[in-house]
């Protein structure tokens, strides 16, 4: 059974979420995907984890902004 995507159709996993594209060269790639699976998270796991980290400060700073 084939399991084709619906137009407009979005898993509700994504539900809310943003993407974000990047480029990399392949061996960079290849190593990041190696280093996910040695830490035993995903891509987007540790994706997620980075830029959460990465942005601490402005997501803090964003949510005194709004309360």
């Amino acid at each position: 059974m084939s399991v084709m995507a619906r137009v407009g159709y979005k898993a509700p996993v994504r539900e809310g979420k943003a993407s974000i594209l990047v480029y990399v060269d392949p061996d960079v790639r290849t190593a990041f995907k190696v280093a996910t699976i040695e830490n035993g998270t995903t891509m987007q796991e540790a994706i997620v984890s980075f830029i959460t980290e990465y942005a601490d400060p402005v997501l803090r700073r964003m949510k005194r902004k709004n309360s």
